[in-house]
């Protein structure tokens, strides 16, 4: 079987992403539908000011109290936030509830606030704008070093679990962003390796989304490049 350089990725992940980011060179009218998903997915830092200047006060309840319905109404508004404390606490006490729940909402919940908390985000950001590099084993290790892999290796597997709770909620972006905690993943199994890691997991997961998808989605090359990853 062929395998990918990590280079060929990185280029084809800016592409697959670049559809979301053109609509934000449109009026405001146009481009409101679209704001929530890159919120989550990008957490884009002027979109974010939206939601921290707003206030919620519904923010100021102590969520270890509250029934598990108003917990995950909790968990979202910090989510939507973006204040780090608040989405700390919001996966502290949802995480558990969403690892043994087949509810795709609460699962894919769960794996955004794992995902903003691991730092990964930032992280995207910079590949798509060039800033960092990602065409090595070491550019991986190095953005390894960068990000909490504990949190992130628990969004990867939330990724799974709202997957198999209903492969249909997943976006072709957000299969992407799973096989990305999986590869950082499979990095942190290797004791901070990233030559030599087992990323069966990750080209599992980039074949299911590929499924999921289909061939007309913009995301399917990436995942075509993930799912034959060598470094």
């Amino acid at each position: 079987m062929n395998r990918t350089p990590p280079g060929r990725i990185a280029a084809s992940f800016k592409a697959s992403l670049r559809p979301l980011l053109e609509p934000w060179s449109r009026p405001l009218s146009r481009r409101c539908g679209l704001l929530v998903v890159l919120i989550l997915l990008l957490s884009l830092s002027g979109c974010e000011l939206i939601f921290t200047t707003s206030p919620l006060s519904f923010l100021q309840r102590d969520p270890a109290n509250l029934p598990p319905a108003q917990r995950i109404a909790w968990a979202e508004q910090a989510l939507a936030s973006g204040d780090p404390a608040a989405m700390a606490a919001a996966y502290a006490v949802i995480k558990d509830q969403a690892a043994s729940s087949s509810d795709p909402e609460l699962t894919y919940l769960a794996a955004m606030l794992a995902l903003e908390l691991s730092g990964a985000p930032a992280m995207l950001m910079a590949v798509l704008s060039g800033s960092a590099e990602f065409t090595s084993a070491a550019d991986v290790e190095e953005v390894f070093a960068s990000v909490d892999t504990a949190y992130l290796s628990e969004a990867g597997g939330f990724f799974q679990a709202t997957h198999d709770n209903d492969g249909s909620f997943l976006s072709g972006t957000d299969y992407i962003l799973g096989c990305m905690c999986l590869l950082f993943e499979a990095v942190e199994t290797n004791s901070g390796n990233a030559a030599g890691a087992d990323y069966s997991d990750l080209n599992d997961f980039a074949l299911d989304g590929q499924t999921a998808v289909g061939a007309d989605d913009p995301a399917y090359d990436t995942l075509q490049e993930l799912k034959t990853l060598s470094l």
